[in-house]
């Protein structure tokens, strides 16, 4: 499951995390975006538990992209206590998102 994050919750759902969570920055006109999606779903499922992957809507939430400098779509910010250990653009394979995180598959 994909946790749907905004600016009453970010705070909470990521920076306070008690597991590293991956930050999806996507917008509904965003074909890339549409592309990664299915792939963090996925891992969401097999890795619950072990990180937790939120999505921000940027058309919605300008505010919370522009504190993270998100500047392409979609954007991915790896962030474990509070602090961002990783960030990736673009569209990936699950592999290529498994190999990020470090995570074996």
């Amino acid at each position: 499951m994909i946790t749907e994050v905004n600016r009453g919750n970010f705070n909470d759902e990521v920076l306070r995390a008690d597991t590293p969570v991956l930050a999806f920055f996507t917008a509904d006109w965003c074909a890339p975006c549409r592309v990664l999606k299915p792939v963090l779903v996925e891992l969401a499922t097999e890795k619950q538990g072990e990180i937790k992957i939120c999505s921000i809507d940027v058309t919605k939430y300008e505010d919370i992209a522009a504190r993270w400098q998100v500047k392409a779509l979609p954007t991915v910010i790896v962030f474990q206590n509070g602090e961002e250990i990783d960030r990736f653009w673009g569209p990936k394979s699950k592999q290529d998102v498994v190999e990020i995180l470090n995570f074996e598959d």
